[in-house]
């Protein structure tokens, strides 16, 4: 079979793997579909030499380091293809999106289905083999039924990007009662905004790039755009909101000049929640900044929450939401590769001229 390796310094190579054997307790994924994303440019960007190392990665709490070789991805969905002798949640033949977190299933966050709060958990493309190849291996609890109305490609992201954008704004509580701020339009912003609209909010986003600008009003991710840099946003911010402040803020990126506006426009007992995290998220050497306005937060009492992925009990809420509301995220896809064009496709999701981008099998 074919997979697809990060070589690093922005290259990949093809590489082929023998189809993998599943474990007593693994089940072994034909792929049909593979989704880019942001946190995948932290691994192909990197020097080739620390890659080779097994010194790359994040450390510390939660965190497996990068394993040189293996399959990239962890955005993936396909057809059950084998299973180990003691799964029993799924079988042959069937439809799954890959959940990317793996747990030791044994500590408290386990045993509330919150692998992705596990302190010893491992990740598809990172520890594990990934999602970019023709077929991967995972434990059988991270496989979750993929319903027929969902497509592979719109599966390839709910692992990742949709439970991420869903797990937030639900801790937001959005409705149709507040309009929702989002700060960073990239893949992630741009799938909060779809969710957020069928929510029933108003959602207002704020980007530097006008190809996301544009592509958030023309693909209806948004109701209304802001460039972050040549717009008057706090301005714009306060008359839209009469003057009260805006009530519930979702934070896509990593960037501190939208943190330090997030905090500046928020409104008395607002709530902010971050998901988006600064590029050198895998990089234990370096500092991630750190730019609110605590006096926003302490003289308007603003709750400013983290959220991480989502965890498995998320799902079932989740995919019953996008059917019942046939939720189009179908729409956040922009290009297509195959495996063998690995290099063409990162270079072009480097330039952010794109929406989610996804290798097809």
């Amino acid at each position: 079979m074919k997979g697809l390796i990060f070589d690093g310094a922005g290259k990949t190579l093809v590489k082929e793997f023998p189809i993998p054997e599943p474990g007593p307790n693994d089940a072994v994924i034909q792929v049909k579909s593979s989704a880019i994303c942001g946190s995948d440019r932290h691994m192909l960007m990197a020097p080739h030499d620390l890659l080779v190392s097994g010194k790359f990665g994040a450390t510390g709490a939660g965190a497996s380091a990068f394993k040189y070789g293996m399959a990239s991805g962890h955005e993936g969905a396909g057809i059950v293809y084998s299973v180990g002798e003691n799964v029993t949640n799924v079988k042959v033949g069937d439809r799954v999106t890959i959940y990317h977190h793996q747990g030791c299933g044994h500590c408290p966050a386990c045993r509330r289905g919150e692998f992705n709060l596990c302190e010893h958990r491992k990740n598809p493309g990172l520890g594990l083999p990934g999602t970019n190849a023709e077929y991967t291996v995972i434990n059988s609890a991270c496989c979750v039924p993929l319903p027929d109305e969902i497509s592979f490609d719109v599966g390839a992201l709910m692992g990742c990007q949709v439970i991420t954008a869903y797990a937030a704004l639900r801790k937001l509580q959005v409705s149709g009662n507040e309009p929702v701020v989002i700060y960073g339009l990239g893949p992630l912003g741009l799938i909060a905004g779809v969710l957020a609209k069928a929510m029933g909010a108003t959602v207002v986003g704020l980007d530097i790039s006008e190809y996301r600008l544009n592509f958030a009003i023309e693909k209806e991710c948004c109701d209304y755009v802001l460039n972050s840099i040549k717009d008057d946003c706090k301005t714009w911010l306060e008359d839209f909101t009469k003057g009260r402040g805006v009530m519930k803020g979702l934070v896509c990126c990593g960037a501190p000049q939208m943190h330090w506006l997030s905090s500046q426009v928020a409104g008395i007992r607002g709530h902010i929640v971050l998901v988006g995290v600064s590029n050198n998220a895998l990089d234990p050497n370096k500092d991630a900044p750190f730019s609110f306005d605590s006096r926003c937060w302490i003289r308007r009492e603003v709750k400013i929450e983290g959220s991480y992925v989502g965890g498995l009990g998320v799902y079932d809420d989740m995919m019953s939401f996008i059917v019942e509301k046939h939720v189009d995220l179908d729409k956040t896809i922009t290009h297509h590769f195959k495996l063998e064009d690995g290099d063409e496709a990162f270079k072009l999701f480097s330039t952010g001229l794109t929406g989610k981008v996804v290798f097809n099998m």
